[in-house]
């Protein structure tokens, strides 16, 4: 397996031309993400306001009143533990959820960067159903709304076959993240001298991140990981259905490709900063708007906004597993090294 010419800036090129094209998938998960996440914070409101809604120390508490928070957390543990309850259950059904949601995501991209729709042997439509018409001319609404079905039969195809092999998956990676939890101890452990010392927020938040940054970098590299086991575990499975996938050794291979050159770790790192930035301008534009409905909107945008960076970094990376052929030409179902690099570049579509 070589670098070949996988580049950092094709990887980037291709994350974009893929958010580009798949715009319209780049907003549908956004929503499904808004809806979830709007149904718990309901939920959990309720369950507060149930037993502290004609209350002013509430309305002091979530105008950022510290003391009065403290207050009505104290007299009503249970309602707060329950609301926490609903936020963490939320979490974790959404964590699993999108397994589904990334197998879909990866079938479609994979298509896209190999030039064909690696999903017809699963879901039963044909090229003819995908492509644009190769006539002249714009598309007519039957074809856009046959593409468009076969689309989501392609999307739910690839999150179908790929969930129970993500399910092994995430439960292999936990050894090499339990891994990680164990030399953040350590690395904590190593600097608690010093951080004792620290007399400023400052000092004590640099040598605590300095004691975490091998843990960090394990994270990192594990996550990077999984990203192109995924990609391989939704190749085979659409291209051998019913067959039984090696989460392991897909996982090893992700290692491989990870460690082998730098460009994966770096392009995930990038990724991941432009997360953080985005997550702190919404905080920033949020913390001086007083109207609820503009907080909200201006978080509901951030979400958006992270879902496509989300889809852009899976664009690359599925670009990237062809380049380096991660993906196998014959599971993959492109019949030569060469066939269906660069397609991802074509005309946009949804």
């Amino acid at each position: 397996m070589t670098a070949g010419r996988a580049t950092l800036g094709g990887m980037i090129g291709a994350g974009w031309a893929a958010a580009r094209r798949r715009w319209g998938l780049v907003l549908g998960l956004g929503a499904v993400q808004v809806v979830w996440g709007a149904g718990a914070a309901l939920m959990m409101s309720w369950i507060v306001a149930a037993g502290w809604a004609r209350s002013p120390l509430l309305d002091r508490a979530v105008a950022g009143d510290v003391v009065s928070l403290v207050q009505v957390v104290a007299e009503t543990p249970e309602l707060f533990a329950a609301a926490l309850g609903v936020g963490v259950g939320a979490v974790a059904v959404y964590a699993v959820w999108s397994w589904f949601l990334l197998g879909g995501l990866n079938a479609v991209l994979l298509g896209d960067v190999l030039g064909r729709r690696v999903g017809d042997r699963v879901s039963g439509s044909g090229d003819r159903d995908v492509d644009r018409a190769s006539g002249p001319g714009r598309e007519s609404v039957a074809e856009r709304r046959l593409r468009q079905r076969a689309l989501a039969r392609e999307f739910g195809a690839g999150g179908a076959v790929s969930f129970t092999a993500y399910l092994r998956l995430a439960l292999w990676s936990l050894i090499p993240l339990g891994l990680a939890g164990v030399v953040a101890g350590v690395g904590l452990y190593a600097i608690r001298d010093r951080a004792e010392l620290a007399v400023e927020m400052v000092a004590l938040v640099g040598w605590g991140g300095a004691g975490l940054v091998p843990a960090l970098a394990l994270v990192a590299v594990t996550w990077a990981a999984v990203d192109y086991a995924r990609v391989e575990l939704t190749a085979r499975a659409l291209a051998e259905p019913g067959a039984r996938l090696a989460a392991r050794r897909a996982l090893l291979r992700g290692y491989g490709a990870v460690t082998r050159d730098w460009r994966p770790l770096v392009h995930l790192s990038g990724f991941g900063l432009g997360f953080l930035v985005v997550t702190a301008l919404a905080g920033l534009v949020g913390a001086g708007l007083s109207a609820v409905v503009a907080l909200w909107m201006v978080r509901q945008v951030a979400v958006v906004m992270r879902t496509g960076l989300r889809v852009m970094l899976a664009g690359g990376q599925v670009w990237y597993a062809n380049e380096v052929r991660l993906i196998s030409p014959v599971v993959a179902g492109s019949g030569s090294p060469d066939e269906g690099r660069g397609a991802i570049s074509g005309a946009d579509e949804t």
